[in-house]
């Protein structure tokens, strides 16, 4: 049996959501791309037409704010300690808000600590993203040894 959720909070159900997206892929030789979801949303009598922001303003300003988060999450540093090498973002956010450079968050315990709940939550859908995938199982058991 298939239930379907959604992650995140929509002016619709998941189930709404899934047979529209399910019927679009249906005509489409099994495919979608988000392109054609928009296209077919923009149609008032949509089921999913209330998912998405019409105002082209509105729109705008926030694609504007995700392209920055994406900017501030492409900026990486590369560091070496103890004769190694590593890479990680320069800017990690500290309260999906707000920014900060890495240097300061990891001198800062509660600040480390929202990271590793951070790393967590991220791990967590990296799971459920992936957990039918059995040559990856040795992932999960290990995470949960850590976070346990």
């Amino acid at each position: 049996m298939r239930k379907y959720k959604l992650k995140r909070g929509l002016p619709v159900s998941a189930d709404i959501v899934a047979k529209e997206i399910n019927a679009l892929m249906k005509s489409n030789k099994g495919i979608i791309s988000p392109n054609q979801l928009v296209n077919s949303a923009k149609k008032k009598k949509s089921p999913i037409h209330d998912c998405f922001t019409w105002d082209d303003t509105k729109a705008a300003k926030k694609y504007r704010i995700e392209e920055a988060k994406y900017l501030l999450r492409t900026v990486i540093v590369e560091y070496v300690q103890e004769n190694k090498t590593y890479t990680t973002r320069a800017f990690v956010s500290t309260n999906d808000k707000e920014y900060q450079k890495i240097e300061s968050v990891l001198a800062d315990d509660e600040l480390v600590e929202h990271l590793l709940e951070q790393a967590k939550k991220d791990f967590l859908a990296y799971k459920s993203k992936y957990q039918h995938l059995e040559k990856l199982q040795i992932l999960w058991e290990t995470f949960e040894d850590i976070f346990d």
